[in-house]
């Protein structure tokens, strides 16, 4: 799943192959700016937290006011956070966070903003949602 800005930002949930066959899902996480690419590798989301970001995305994709209508989602496992920041009728301005050590004490977090379409958020949650299939 990937979600790309206009402007070439872009934020992406890979998924690890399981070369251990041991049920663990794992997703690299995907950051993309103008100046730098960084990928935090092999996080272990929450079960059932994938299928919560694609349907956070499917409503931010969806409300009229996702801003204010739609919570955030944070899962605590894999240390990601997307938050709407702002929205118009045909974009949505989402925050991306990822811990750069997880559980680590001191709580560095990476972030990138940016702009995408409602189409690419539905089109994502779909995406995020085929993985569990």
């Amino acid at each position: 799943m990937r979600l790309v800005s206009a402007d070439g930002a872009a934020f992406a949930l890979l998924p690890v192959p399981d070369l251990e066959d041991d049920g663990v899902v794992e997703v690299d996480i995907e950051l993309l700016t103008s100046d730098r690419l960084v990928r935090y590798l092999h996080r272990a989301p929450e079960e059932g937290a994938l299928s919560r970001l694609g349907g956070m995305l499917q409503d931010a994709a969806k409300a009229d006011l996702p801003e204010v209508e739609v919570p955030s989602f944070q899962d605590e496992e894999s240390e990601l956070a997307v938050l709407v920041l702002d929205s118009d009728p045909l974009t949505v301005t989402l925050e991306i966070l990822v811990a750069k050590e997880p559980g680590s004490e001191e709580r560095e977090v990476d972030a990138v903003a940016f702009d995408v379409t409602r189409a690419d958020l539905i089109s994502a949650s779909y995406q995020i949602w085929a993985w569990e299939e």
